[in-house]
Order: C-alpha cells, then sequence, then structure tokens
C-alpha cells in the first residue's frame, strides 16, 4: 500500500510517501515559513524523489490534531483536495500518538507534548512492549499539574521509572514538570528529553502509524474528514462568551 503523509500541525511542516516496507521519500520544514505556501511544493518534491505518480497513491494519512489550528486546517484542506481530486481514502492520525511513535521503543514512559499555552499541553502517554506500541492515555488537554499526576499514577504501580518527554511541550516545560513530578513521587521517576531529530512532528510517522489503520480498515472518504482541535477555537470561544453576556 502506497500512502502520503501530511503533518502541517505546528511549526513543523512535513511530508512523506511510504509503504509497509520503507519510506520512499520524506521531506520537512521547521523555519517559520507558511505552511500554506511550503506544504504542497513539498508533496511535489516528495513525490518527485520518489519517482511514481500521485495516480499510484492509494490513501492519504494527515495529521488530524491537536496543534495549531491554522496548521490544522491548511492541512486538512489540502489532504481532502487531494483526496477527491485523486479518489482515495483519508487516515487521520492523532498528533500526540505519531510524536510517541516517532519517539521510538524505549524502556519508558513516552510522554508527548505540544504547548497549549499557560501550563497547558496536548498529550497522552504511550509505551513499547513485546506486543509494540500501546497507548496508556489517549490524546487530551491537561495542565502540568493534572499532567504530573497522571505520570505518578502510571509509574506508582511499579511499571515505570524513566519518563521520556518529546514535543515543543517539553521544550517549554520540562522543568516545570519536573518539579511537580517530585512533588507527587520524589526523586522516583527519571525525566529526559528525546534527542532533537526525534522530538518534532514527522509525516512519515503519521504515515506508519495510518498503514496500521488502514489495514484495519479505519479509513474515511474525503468528504467525511474533519480536523480534531481538542479545544474550542477561538471563534467558538468568543461566540460563547457572547452567549453568556
Amino acid at each position: 500500500m502506497l500512502i502520503l503523509a501530511i503533518d502541517s500541525s505546528g511549526m513543523t511542516a512535513s511530508a512523506a510517501l511510504l509503504t509497509e516496507e520503507k519510506v520512499l521519500s520524506e521531506m520537512s520544514v521547521n523555519n517559520k515559513k507558511t505552511h500554506s505556501q511550503t506544504l504542497l511544493p513539498m508533496i511535489e518534491t516528495v513525490m518527485n524523489g520518489s519517482g511514481l505518480e500521485f495516480e499510484a497513491i492509494d490513501a492519504i494519512a494527515v495529521a488530524e490534531g491537536p496543534g495549531s489550528f491554522t496548521g490544522l486546517r491548511i492541512g486538512a484542506a489540502l489532504a481532502k483536495g487531494l483526496g477527491l481530486s485523486l479518489d482515495v481514502p483519508l487516515i487521520g492520525i492523532s498528533t500526540i500518538d505519531a510524536l510517541a511513535y516517532e519517539a521510538g521503543p524505549a524502556d519508558a514512559l513516552i510522554c508527548p507534548m505540544i504547548d497549549a499555552r499557560h501550563e497547558t499541553v496536548y498529550t497522552g502517554l504511550y509505551t513499547w512492549g513485546d506486543a509494540g506500541f500501546k497507548v496508556l492515555a489517549d490524546t487530551r488537554v491537561l495542565n502540568l499539574r493534572e499532567l504530573a499526576e497522571l505520570i505518578a499514577e502510571m509509574c506508582a504501580q511499579g511499571l515505570y521509572s524513566r519518563l521520556l518527554m518529546t514535543g515543543d511541550g517539553a521544550d517549554a516545560y520540562r522543568d516545570q514538570l519536573a518539579a511537580y513530578l517530585k512533588e507527587q513521587a520524589e526523586d522516583r521517576i527519571l525525566a529526559i528529553t528525546v534527542p532533537v531529530h526525534h522530538s518534532r512532528q514527522r509525516a512519515a510517522a503519521v504515515g506508519a502509524l495510518a498503514l496500521h489503520r488502514a489495514a484495519q480498515g479505519l479509513t474515511v472518504s474525503a468528504d467525511e474528514f474533519k480536523p480534531r482541535y481538542y479545544r474550542m477555537t477561538q471563534a467558538e470561544r468568543e461566540r460563547l462568551k457572547e452567549q453568556r453576556s
């Protein structure tokens, strides 16, 4: 199966073309360029690099959120447009799941974090074991204290003593989270961050997870696909504020 994968959920824009056997071509840019201007040329570069035509694509994988509302809308619009024109299904993948998957197999509790501002993050908890990649706590929005409590609860079961943090939320809040973890678990949890080359959104990780979902028949049509924001947009918050006033 040939999948075109797209991730524009954060500062990094990424596109990849892959099969079950290998990543054929991939490109990522993380230098504050506008995704609406760069993502389509990146996809064309990825296709050209593979030597394949767009018509060979069997499905399109896209990071469905959480993340930047604007970035998610750009990725969704592009994926839907390509899906409609090529008449192929879409596969939405949680940005948090993909970040955890990108962190790779590790003897640790994996904690991806996307900065949601004001000591709040989009996050989840994951692990790798004999059965492979496993979701322990699915994508959600938590403040750092709540996250520390959840991590401490997991570690209290005696299964984990190391925490592997990744994402821009780890860069922004690693010290604060470490302090809250010390309150919750003293020094029983060793918190570390993944290397820089595994610490951001990557389309190949989105595509790899999408291959598993496609094998289970978990696809949607281009018309059906919608990004998932996991919290209200600014417009929705303003409407709610007006309704309450």
